[in-house]
């Protein structure tokens, strides 16, 4: 395996109708790798996955807005992660994923479509924690957020040649 660093993919080398390669550069120079797979790894609304004829053009009815804090001083049982559905995101729902005694992962996950943006998830999360003792008295130390695919995969997937991973154009990133 020979690892190629601070190298962006710039398009597909097919022969025969097969993927066989990708086209790079790498500090400003182009060149090709050859391979008997080429896999793609640019998350759900890939680039790579459109080289290769896959659509991955997302409507907002078809993404989620997410938005996690990592908090201390929470009182939740390390034994389970809870979910909560309805008002409370709407689209989607609150998580609590316990890490440790007192440390947990609490986020959400709301359509886009039925908010206006990244800072009204945040306010649902807040106004949510705001509402419960447990995780009020909570401190938040980070946070992360992003978009998410909701839709169902289509049924074209994939071409000869190619692959993806992780989050793959159809693949939903939780």
């Amino acid at each position: 395996v020979d690892i190629q660093l601070k190298t962006a993919a710039t398009g597909l080398i097919r022969e025969g109708g097969r993927i066989v390669g990708a086209r790079v550069k790498q500090f400003g120079e182009p060149f090709e790798i050859r391979a008997p797979v080429v896999i793609g790894a640019d998350g759900f609304e890939s680039q790579v996955g459109r080289w290769a004829g896959i659509p991955t053009n997302l409507a907002l009815r078809d993404m989620d807005s997410c938005l996690q804090y990592r908090m201390t001083g929470v009182d939740c049982d390390v034994r389970y992660c809870d979910f909560y559905l309805g008002e409370v995101a709407p689209g989607g729902y609150v998580w609590v994923f316990p890490k440790d005694h007192g440390l947990a992962n609490v986020g959400i996950g709301v359509q886009l479509s039925k908010i206006r943006g990244m800072a009204e998830a945040k306010n649902y999360l807040d106004r949510w924690i705001d509402a419960h003792p447990a995780y009020a008295k909570g401190k938040k130390i980070d946070m992360v957020g992003g978009g998410s695919r909701s839709r169902n995969p289509s049924a074209r997937r994939s071409r000869t040649g190619s692959c993806w991973w992780g989050c793959r154009p159809d693949d939903r990133s939780p």
